[in-house]
């Protein structure tokens, strides 16, 4: 995800976009760029994955092609109930947006792609549950200028039998 501060307000903003209404999952939500490995990405690398449907969704692309990545950090990860007709266990990664440039080019897959006020009105009434608390972990980090540095374990958002649920792992070392 890529989070900065409005020039004009100094009020933080997402990148995100609103998924049709005709897509299965979640339609009409905003809801940061995201999407599956595929055959030909390593799995152990979601990163590359994440900067991938990043483009692909939204035109953000990093600015310099060079072999190292810019600092990033993975700062939440969710994953759905084994009995959702619909899963998916993603990792939510934090960086830059001054690494980024757009192109203008996009999949189709999001519209109204732009930047977020998460405490605007207009912005919360169309966030899940989810999408709201990964949020609140990114501007955790945003307020302590922890968001690029490696502070440990990251949460991991499940659903239980009392909604949305939290624990602590470190996914570096978990598949």
């Amino acid at each position: 995800m890529l989070l900065r501060d409005n020039r004009s307000t100094g009020h933080p903003e997402f990148l995100m976009g609103r998924r049709l209404q005709t897509l299965r999952f979640m339609p009409g939500f905003l809801v940061f760029p995201g999407g599956r490995v595929e055959d030909n990405e390593d799995p152990k690398l979601p990163i590359l994955t994440a900067l991938r449907e990043c483009h692909e969704e939204t035109g953000w692309h990093l600015s310099n092609c060079s072999e190292e990545l810019p600092r990033y950090k993975e700062i939440a990860r969710a994953i759905t109930p084994k009995e959702s007709p619909i899963r998916f266990d993603t990792r939510f990664y934090m960086m830059d947006p001054a690494t980024f440039t757009s192109n203008g080019n996009v999949d189709g897959e999001l519209e109204a792609i732009g930047w977020y006020d998460p405490h605007a009105e207009n912005t919360r009434q169309w966030l899940a549950d989810i999408t709201a608390a990964v949020m609140q972990q990114a501007l955790h980090h945003h307020r302590l200028s922890t968001a690029l540095v490696d502070t440990g374990p990251v949460p991991l958002f499940t659903y239980g039998t009392e909604g949305l649920e939290i624990s602590w792992t470190d996914s570096r070392t978990t598949s």
